[in-house]
């Protein structure tokens, strides 16, 4: 934490909240090449990184001019930039092809000047396998030397947390930059690390297999300990350059933008600050709508398989609907199967029989007593229960009797229920 540097920054901070275009220009003008560095090396987009620059510094710009307890204008300026650059670099598939020579370009401070190349382009290329949250924290602890309580408020996180994932970030960083580094220089001493290696092109896996070797190897090992470390050689990159020009135009339209209004207008119509500025490059939301639906692409293939799963979630379900799959088990009404029989002529002996007629109303059935019939079968005791239908279990049947008839009952029709004789 440098607390001179802050203490100068809140002096400037109180002028631009007064209106001081002069101090805004002089906040600017200290961090603008760092800021563009970090926009450029998250983004791997000159075009990209000039808009988070300018989106960045305006949305400072009207913080300031707002007034409030404010937190350092540095920290401000690099958390605006993460999540500007997160918020551009959604659904991109990868970076535009921008060459690794103004990225891997380190201070001369070995005595060998090929060698602080050579480990500059070892760091560079170990720092971009990294995931975009820990070379973050790598790069704003090693290159911007912020300590853990200003990353943790730029992450809005606890200090704790940020002392955990830099630890990791680091390692992870370190061992794939000594196994780079092993590979451009510690094969043409080690005999069994150039056999191991042999013609395979660098990789996770290869990088593991490096990474082992060196625990049981004092040849590499020495390799690695004579050159610098990757935490040294990470921290000797240079900034990378914005095109010339860039930086006044920038604060030209900046200015402009403020002091026109253009930013309330954004802010009407739903647009970013940034995308008030007038563009130094291209972007914006209309280059990205034609992007995203215009020309065909490789995203048209999704929309295809996206639009298929859904016409067939469709098919299913009208499929199951027709079946039924949906309907309630609870509300199923009974079904009634009409069984037409033949009866054989009439008996002697008269028996009480139940006649069930189909009608609209169910009508709870009761039986009739009738007299005994004249004969020696002596008749059912009066406490004995009236005799119910026998129904056949195979064929379900559903009686509703309207009225008993104590005349011989009719021929069966089709539409008429079995009899059932006691």
């Amino acid at each position: 934490m440098d607390v001179e540097q802050d203490n100068g920054d809140k002096e400037l901070d109180g002028r631009v909240a007064d209106g001081d275009e002069a101090a805004f220009a002089e906040l600017y003008g200290r961090y603008f090449g760092p800021i563009y560095d970090f926009a450029i090396r998250l983004t791997r987009d000159r075009n990209m990184a000039a808009l988070v620059v300018q989106s960045t510094f305006l949305r400072t710009y009207q913080r300031l001019r707002g007034g409030g307890p404010q937190s350092p204008v540095r920290l401000q300026l690099f958390a605006g930039a993460i999540a500007d650059a997160r918020e551009r670099l959604r659904g991109r598939r990868k970076a535009d092809a921008e060459s690794d020579e103004p990225f891997a370009v380190a201070e001369a401070v070995p005595p060998n000047v090929a060698l602080a190349a050579e480990l500059a382009g070892v760091a560079w290329q170990a720092a971009q396998e990294l995931r975009a949250h820990d070379y973050e924290l790598l790069d704003l602890s090693v290159r911007h030397h912020l300590d853990e309580g200003e990353l943790a408020a730029i992450m809005r996180t606890q200090p704790q947390s940020v002392q955990s994932k830099l630890a990791g970030a680091r390692d992870t960083f370190e061992q794939s930059y000594v196994a780079l580094l092993l590979l451009s220089r510690g094969r043409r001493e080690c005999v069994d690390l150039d056999f191991m290696i042999g013609g395979a092109v660098w990789s996770a896996a290869l990088r593991r297999r490096i990474s082992r070797h060196l625990q049981s190897c004092q040849t590499c090992q020495a390799t690695r300990v004579r050159d610098p470390g990757g935490i040294e050689a990470f921290a000797s990159l240079l900034p990378v350059s914005a095109p010339e020009g860039w930086q006044g135009t920038m604060l030209d339209r900046l200015q402009e933008s403020a002091s026109t209004g253009a930013v309330a207008a954004a802010a009407a119509s739903g647009r970013g600050p940034g995308d008030a500025l007038p563009k130094l490059v291209g972007g914006g939301i209309g280059d990205w709508f034609s992007q995203l639906f215009g020309g065909g692409g490789p995203k048209w293939p999704l929309f295809a398989v996206l639009g298929g799963a859904l016409l067939f979630v469709v098919l299913v379900l009208a499929a199951l609907c027709t079946v039924g799959a949906f309907d309630d088990d609870d509300q199923v009404s009974p079904t009634a199967t009409l069984t037409a029989t033949a009866t054989g002529s009439p008996t002697g002996t008269r028996t009480p029989t139940l006649t069930p007629t189909p009608t609209e109303t169910a009508i709870q059935a009761a039986p009739t007593a009738t007299p005994a019939p004249a004969t020696a079968t002596p008749p059912p005791p009066a406490t004995e229960p009236p005799a119910t239908p026998t129904v056949p279990e195979s064929t379900p049947t559903v009686a509703v009797p309207t009225e008993i008839k104590k005349e011989t009952p009719p021929p069966p029709t089709a539409t008429e229920a079995p009899i059932a004789t006691p």
